[in-house]
């Protein structure tokens, strides 16, 4: 649950260790003699730097020296056609770019990178080595030590793709963090998953054990000085919520530990960022049940279930808003449900008050900006009372077997839209949810009955 403040956008938005400061790597890349050079040369190189952004990246192991900003990144990129892409990059100082031991020629096109890489039928290793500039404060590495890096922003902190459908495997180490502070990230995430999950927070942290679920997954918080007990009523249900996502809907697929990491995004942004198993809660919601519940669910539909398209958003944002209501009436009680309900129509009401378009689901793929057509602004109430009403049609246990059911068949594997969503809620009921969904998700207007399919 990420809501960005510069334009007053409403947009709700990893797996980690916590880690102690270390010495910077003897191999971190140097800092390059000049951001301005665009490509690189290299002898006896016979490909020339070619577009090919369809060609996958299948895992990133990544190494970040935190007090230099500097960075190596060695990505496997899958078989494919000659060429490779990386997008949004305009930002990295490159200070080198190998492959098989060589020079790898490359070329900046506006804000995207091109490789020279050869046609494959294997994985085929790039290294990178760069500096990360303090460019940005709203998206990329932010001044006190945390990223922000939603939805298209992990560009900035290393070479990506941001679609959400790419899933990736990845492994971070952090290096150079300054004395008295604790980085928290993931060593690593053997689940594919979107590049945005990537992601560490530095900061005076204290861990505080929430406790184990169930299925043994250990729960914690990581606070900062002062916000032990705002922290603790905002993670009061974690576990409990977590444990029901896991009896509900299946394993937790990034790791054995998981928990909110409180981070300040100084007024940039507010709410939570998705980054499993330790997602980002910003200070100005830690108190917040509902919010902590939410990037916890993202667990099982964002990052467990990639979407395939930025059109497929719902099935991420309005998915898990869906599921943190559930989890806050498992775990505390109908009353409480009904006030985060009511609390969700509000901010329906105001989004359907609002001058933009009111559409949440939108035919192409990734032919729409997740900002600029507002699929960031209707995902997150229009999906929760989707599927509230085809709850209301159908009956809860046959709405959470299909939802068990799609993630269960890709977590961790292809992505999914939410046209598979609808055809899994036909298979388990008999109910078409077809009309219904034109009803809530492709109308500028909201149907009669918010318990209506």
């Amino acid at each position: 649950m990420l809501r960005i403040k510069t334009t007053a956008l409403v947009v709700l938005a990893m797996c980690g260790c916590q880690r102690e400061a270390s010495e910077p790597r003897a191999d971190a890349a140097p800092v390059p003699t000049s951001k301005s050079a665009s490509t690189q040369p290299a002898a006896d190189q016979p490909n020339p730097p070619t577009p090919n952004p369809a060609r996958g990246i299948a895992n990133m192991d990544l190494q970040v020296d935190v007090g230099g900003r500097r960075a190596i990144a060695e990505l496997s990129f899958e078989p494919g056609a000659a060429g490779a892409s990386c997008g949004f990059v305009a930002d990295l100082e490159l200070a080198r770019v190998d492959h098989a031991g060589a020079k790898l020629p490359f070329r900046r096109d506006g804000d995207t990178l091109h490789l020279a890489l050869p046609a494959s039928s294997t994985l085929e290793q790039v290294r990178v080595e760069y500096v990360i500039p303090d460019v940005d404060l709203r998206l990329g590495w932010l001044a006190n030590g945390s990223t922000l890096v939603w939805p298209d922003g992990c560009g900035r902190v290393f070479p990506c793709h941001p679609q959400p459908a790419d899933g990736l495997t990845f492994q971070l180490e952090l290096t150079g963090v300054p004395e008295g502070l604790t980085a928290v990230y993931p060593r690593q995430v053997q689940t594919q998953t979107p590049a945005y999950v990537v992601a560490w927070a530095v900061d005076e942290f204290t861990r505080i054990d929430l406790g184990a679920t169930e299925a043994g997954t250990q729960i914690a918080a990581w606070v900062r000085p002062g916000e032990e007990a705002a922290a603790r009523e905002g993670t009061a249900t974690l576990r409990a919520g977590f444990e029901f996502f896991e009896q509900t809907y299946g394993a937790y697929a990034f790791g054995p530990e998981a928990g909110s990491v409180i981070v300040d995004w100084r007024g940039q942004a507010y709410g939570g960022m998705e980054h499993h198993p330790y997602w980002h809660v910003d200070v100005t919601e830690l108190a917040d049940q509902e919010v902590h519940l939410h990037e916890a669910a993202h667990g099982w539909f964002g990052d467990g279930v990639r979407i395939r398209c930025w059109e497929d958003f719902i099935l991420s944002e309005g998915t898990t808003s869906y599921l943190s209501a559930r989890a806050v009436e498992a775990t505390s009680g109908p009353e409480a449900a009904s006030r985060t309900w009511a609390d969700f129509r509000d901010r329906l009401d105001r989004l359907q008050s609002g001058p933009h378009s009111k559409l949440a689901w939108f035919d192409g793929c990734n032919e729409h900006d997740v900002i600029a057509d507002g699929l960031f602004r209707n995902a997150y109430m229009r999906g929760a009372f989707f599927l509230r009403a085809v709850e209301a049609r159908v009956g809860r246990e046959s709405l959470d077997a299909a939802l068990r059911a799609v993630y269960q068949r890709h977590v961790g594997a292809a992505p999914a839209g939410v046209a598979d969503l609808l055809t899994e809620i036909h298979t388990q009921s008999g109910y078409d949810p077809r009309p219904c969904a034109n009803a809530w998700l492709r109308s500028e207007t909201l149907p009669l009955s918010l318990d209506s399919c």
